[in-house]
């Protein structure tokens, strides 16, 4: 069996007296690995928080120039191991390799360093406001402490702690890092990892800069939440954990960007039904099955009229789910929690249309499944009908007409993504014009005609949302410079002279695209 050290202020070493360790699992072959990883006790975390704590000045010093150069080179690092990497998360958590791990997950977190890389040096991001009259000047800098990273069990490039989307953000901020592995694929992690402290020592940045653990208890994690060292906490999961993570968080005013649960409804006019039914079953089949609906964007809700033509996209879809041979999801916990719920959801009053069923003896598959529901349920039980399924499960809620559209999505969450599929007939225009109000309330991306599963490297792309979909209306980990603005907070420079400002407040700073707001008009260098 191999035992794995931890990342602690630019040494690799063993973890100090381990709560307990744990190995990963196969979920194809539900057989664990031979690699044994520790779980942390607190005396790790607090000595990674003490070690940035005495190296922050280093850190602060390090230039925007310095930390784009560094983004650039991992982002290479990753494209020489792109092979290697895929085939070890592939192994921890039986995602595909091609073409969902090597070429779509790769490529993203490739991309979101890049991004990160530019807006290190285009740094408009920074809201530079100077006040000439009165030589007050102000701009967002870097937190005063690290960025914890607690990355989610799916999307084990593009949102892993170790070079993902929350990673690349909170170093573009001007930050130091500390990451927590998923359990779910600690190897795959460990390698990236190793990566991010060979390019940082390449570039001579301190040893706090990037900080490495693989897991720690519930008790503990909600401990590192309050630390006063710490600057702010990521975390992307269940609404259960957190919350209790942002309690915690709260207790000693730290800042939390928490991404948690959401069903991602889609709302189908009859117009859209019509004209495009072949293609919206296909898609909304498409975007369930993916990853076998391991995804944060999965839709779970759909909000669809009765009649004959939305019958037949329905049974299409169920069909599909029928003659599809299901895949292993990424634990056993996962299969099991996916199936608490959707009976949950039948005890409630949801009719399930699919004919599989939850079985042995893999204990990690859960079969494709569709339910249906009735408008009068889903007014009755609607917060009960918006908790999160993690797996390939979709609910359709039918209604009588098209007047009950606005009574139907009234009930809804704030949600991260809400998509629209909708015709060009007059009456799908006048709904449209009806909800459009409601719609844009409920959610911080509104999408036409497409599914929010294929995530996009946009600048104006977000993934965020209201609660519960986070705990904050701008909580988005895509879209930059959006994305960066999190790890950062706002400073003010009163009265200061240009010899002692920020490179970046002072006036003769000619460093190329630089934004600045000016006696209020915006000039570029």
């Amino acid at each position: 069996m191999i035992h794995h050290p931890i990342l602690v202020n630019g040494e690799w070493r063993e973890a100090s007296f381990p709560v307990s360790s744990f190995r990963a699992i196969n979920p194809v072959t539900a057989k664990t690995l031979p690699d044994s990883f520790p779980v942390s006790s607190f005396l790790d975390l607090d000595e990674m928080l003490q070690a940035e704590e005495n190296s922050r000045t280093e850190i602060e010093a390090i230039t925007f120039e310095q930390r784009s150069e560094f983004l650039t080179t991992l982002a290479a690092k990753l494209r020489q191991n792109a092979e290697e990497l895929s085939q070890t998360a592939n192994a921890e958590t039986g995602l595909p390799v091609k073409p969902f791990l090597l070429e779509q997950e790769m490529s993203l977190m490739q991309q979101q360093l890049l991004d990160a890389a530019r807006f290190c040096l285009d740094r408009s991001w920074r809201g530079i406001t100077i006040d000439s009259r009165n030589n007050i000047r102000s701009m967002r800098v870097s937190l005063n402490g690290p960025v914890v990273i607690l990355g989610p069990a799916c999307n084990p490039f593009s949102l892993n702690s170790c070079g993902g989307s929350d990673f690349a953000c909170a170093i573009a901020a001007g930050n130091s890092v500390i990451a927590k592995s998923n359990p779910v694929y600690p190897l795959t992690s460990l390698k990236l990892a190793r990566l991010i402290h060979e390019a940082a020592t390449e570039k001579a940045f301190p040893g706090a800069f990037f900080q490495f653990f693989f897991h720690t208890t519930a008790d503990l994690g909600y401990r590192l939440a309050s630390h006063p060292m710490l600057g702010a906490l990521a975390f992307t999961g269940s609404r259960k954990a957190g919350m209790s993570l942002k309690e915690s968080a709260d207790h000693s005013g730290n800042q939390a960007f928490i991404s948690m649960t959401g069903m991602n409804p889609v709302v189908v006019l009859p117009g859209a039904v019509a004209g495009q039914k072949t293609e919206i079953a296909r898609k909304l089949t498409d975007a369930v099955l993916q990853n076998e609906g391991q995804t944060c964007t999965r839709p779970g809700l759909v909000f669809i009229v009765e009649n004959k033509e939305s019958s037949s996209l329905i049974r299409s879809i169920v069909d599909e789910f029928n003659a599809t041979s299901c895949r292993p999801l990424l634990s056993d916990l996962v299969a099991h929690s996916a199936d608490t719920q959707v009976s949950a959801f039948i005890r409630l009053g949801a009719r399930k249309l699919t004919r599989k069923e939850f079985y042995q003896p893999n204990p990690f598959v859960y079969p494709y499944t569709a339910l249906h529901l009735d408008l009068k349920t889903w007014l009755k039980q609607s917060a009960q009908f918006q908790e999160e399924v993690f797996g390939p499960v979709i609910m359709f809620i039918t209604l009588e007409n098209d007047s009950q559209f606005s009574e139907a999505l009234k009930p809804l969450d704030a949600c991260s993504n809400l998509s629209v599929f909708a015709g060009t007939s007059e009456s799908d225009g006048n709904i449209l014009k009806t909800v459009g109000p409601l719609l844009r309330r409920k959610s911080a991306r509104l999408l036409f005609d497409r599914l929010p599963t294929q995530r996009a490297t946009s600048q104006a792309v977000v993934a965020g949302g209201g609660f519960p979909a986070s705990n904050h209306p701008e909580c988005t980990f895509s879209g930059m410079p959006a994305a960066i603005t999190r790890f950062t907070r706002i400073q003010c420079h009163d009265g200061f002279t240009q010899t002692h400002l920020p490179d970046d407040l002072r006036s003769d700073n000619t460093a190329p695209g630089v934004l600045k707001l000016v006696d209020g008009k915006y000039i570029s260098q």
